[in-house]
């Protein structure tokens, strides 16, 4: 089946789910929309197939900072690499729960003062960790096209 042939789908729509019925047409509209862009199609790929198997979770864009360094204006960027996991949002940038740094999470989340008061050993400290409020979803770099 050509991509012309393939029911029109979109790989994600404003309630989560994705439309289409099997990974296969997903991959024959990715290699349609390589024949157009010079963008990294494994990266690409390994994305439409994160969003296939997962359709309810959110897809998260981290941008690299030599992107964003400036204070106006839009910047190329390139797709990069992409992983289901959880993040969080603190006052003091973003952590991720696959990273397992424990220390470091509760002190950019937590105030000084919680933070002083938590115990001494990363085994002890691990409950506070987890029973931070984690989000799943699909994170996908955004890098600087040089």
């Amino acid at each position: 089946m050509s991509y012309k042939e393939t029911p029109p789908y979109l790989l994600a729509s404003p309630s989560g789910l994705v439309k289409g019925t099997e990974l296969k047409y997903v991959l024959e509209a990715l290699e349609f929309y390589n024949k157009f862009n010079d963008t990294n199609s494994d990266q690409v790929k390994k994305l439409f197939e994160l969003v296939f198997e997962n359709p309810s979770l959110p897809i998260v864009p981290i941008v690299d900072g030599k992107i964003v360094g400036e204070d106006r204006g839009y910047w190329l960027g390139e797709w990069g690499s992409a992983r289901v996991d959880e993040y969080l949002v603190t006052e003091k940038g973003v952590c991720f729960k696959s990273d397992d740094d424990v220390f470091y999470t509760l002190h950019r989340y937590l105030s000084d003062d919680e933070y002083e008061v938590l115990p001494d050993t990363e085994k002890e400290c691990k409950p506070h960790y987890d029973k931070l409020p984690w989000r799943k979803a699909i994170i996908i770099y955004i890098n600087a096209k040089l």
